[in-house]
């Protein structure tokens, strides 16, 4: 090969191998644009799925949450009591029997220990409308609870309701002095009855109170961990497994009553060790007949409580507005012997409540219900100033009747 064509072929190789480098180069280019253009868009796809993905879980378990306590709460309701419980009994008395009742009484202990559903419809069908009723009052219950069980109530939609009589209590951040929040925080039975609306209403009235900011965020806090465990269903599984196979369960010491109620003496009867206990409890209480005799004077003089906690009222008129939706009659009761909690201010009247007011509240106008030999202790009237409330209570109500 001549000299000459050597350095035209290395050239060529030359002008080859950067063409086939620039070719490459560009390629290589091309290649990175494509992986910058498609890398922005290709995780922000895997996001806005995985985003979609979780809200469709967390959609689907709020659902599988809401119907299991629903269901529980429709089939089983008294799961969620105590064994052998008077809770659990009448919870379960009335989800079989809610048919055959024309009136139900719902409130404290107060009501459980002093309405009595036999005497009442004896004193009633001698007026000539007898009026079955049942005596649904449950220890230290609360107006929210009180809200929640006759929503339950109506829910089964017993064919012969007439009336709901409903206990008032002043307890939307207190009872008794004590924080509500407080009182058996975390219990079955308190998670149970905070639904939406009640812990909505619970929430509003503390944010709205006097209380120290402390308060309001511990209660504020404690009212929603109820209402999770709620609607998550925590802690419903076992309980409701053994509503539904119909496990054995625990019995109470003694059978409840049909009626629902019972006093004080009555249920310690014929348990010696709680009858010594009981006749105990009752020395020490007529040895400070002084210091009542004392408390009752302060009571009478006692100025009234002022404007009613608008919160309170609203939940009130809400609950009596269901009643009537219901085609039944709401009758509201401050029950006897009453002290001040924040409801004084309803006997003057004028409150319009969405139903009538028996108001017993007052020592002047009902001494014998704030008489001393008729009281079981300061919160709970005995077997005779029960007998005394029935009668006074059934013809209120006779008269509330004629008034229709």
């Amino acid at each position: 090969m001549a000299p000459g064509d050597e350095k035209r072929a290395e050239a060529a190789r030359l002008t080859t191998a950067h063409r086939m480098n620039r070719l490459l180069a560009e390629a290589q280019e091309r290649v990175l644009a494509l992986v910058d253009d498609e890398g922005p868009t290709e995780p922000r796809i895997s996001k806005v799925r995985a985003a979609r993905n979780c809200v469709f879980v967390l959609v689907g378990m709020c659902v599988v949450f809401w119907g299991l306590s629903a269901f529980q709460e429709r089939v089983a309701p008294e799961a969620v009591y105590d064994e052998a419980s008077m809770q659990r009994f009448k919870v379960r008395s009335v989800a079989e029997r809610a048919d055959e009742f024309d009136l139900f009484f719902v409130g404290t202990s107060r009501v459980y220990r002093t309405f009595d559903p036999v005497l009442f419809e004896e004193l009633t069908g001698e007026a000539g409308s007898p009026v079955h009723a049942y005596n649904m009052g449950l220890r230290g219950m609360p107006l929210p609870e009180m809200r929640h069980t006759v929503e339950w109530l109506l829910s089964r939609h017993p064919r012969r309701l007439r009336y709901v009589v409903m206990e008032l209590t002043g307890d939307l951040t207190r009872t008794f002095g004590r924080p509500l929040h407080l009182e058996n925080a975390y219990t079955d039975r308190v998670v149970a009855w905070h639904d939406a609306e009640e812990t909505r209403l619970l929430i509003a009235a503390n944010l709205d109170s006097a209380e120290s900011l402390g308060f309001k965020v511990e209660a504020v806090a404690t009212h929603l961990a109820h209402f999770l465990r709620r609607f998550t269903s925590t802690g419903i599984g076992l309980p409701l497994a053994r509503v539904l196979l119909h496990l054995p369960e625990l019995e109470p010491e003694s059978p409840w009553p049909e009626t629902g109620q019972v006093t004080f003496e009555d249920e310690v009867a014929g348990d010696p060790v709680r009858e010594a206990a009981a006749e105990r409890w009752l020395e020490i209480f007529r040895a400070n007949r002084g210091e009542y005799e004392a408390l009752l004077a302060e009571l009478r003089t006692a100025p009234r409580s002022g404007p009613l906690d608008p919160h309170l009222l609203s939940g009130i008129r809400d609950i009596a507005a269901k009643v009537r939706a219901a085609g039944a009659v709401p009758i509201f009761v401050v029950m006897p012997p009453h002290w001040a909690d924040g409801l004084e201010v309803l006997e003057a009247g004028g409150t319009d409540l969405g139903g009538p007011l028996l108001y017993y509240g007052n020592p002047e106008r009902f001494p014998e219900f704030y008489d001393y030999d008729n009281l079981y202790n300061l919160r709970h009237l005995n077997g005779k100033g029960t007998e005394l409330f029935t009668r006074r209570f059934a013809a209120d109500f006779l008269r509330l009747e004629e008034g229709r």
